[in-house]
């Protein structure tokens, strides 16, 4: 059976990485620490989470998995996520809309 033949796209444009609210249900933890403001909020209500998120093993999946993910592993307590919540809604609230 002979494989079928595919005309060349047209265009390629590269895909663009569209901005969103940052939030611990959603956003990757991996993704909490590259944006300065998030890691100072999770820092403020987590202090010494980068201590619990240095061990090499975990490094795989910390562009994978949420905060939240990591609540059933005991490293992080929901109600401390909460906050961090709440303090994200509020930074957005006053800075509008992520660009």
């Amino acid at each position: 059976m002979d494989a079928p033949l595919y005309r060349p796209a047209l265009a390629w444009e590269a895909p663009v990485e569209v901005p969103q609210r940052l939030s611990t249900r959603e956003t990757s933890l991996g993704e909490f620490v590259a944006t300065p403001f998030a890691k100072q909020i999770l820092e403020s209500e987590v202090p010494g989470f980068e201590g619990l998120i240095g061990n090499p093993m975990l490094a795989p999946h910390l562009g994978n998995m949420s905060p939240r993910m990591f609540v059933q592993f005991g490293m992080f307590k929901a109600e401390a996520l909460d906050k961090v919540d709440a303090k994200l809604a509020a930074y957005y609230a006053s800075h509008g809309a992520p660009k």
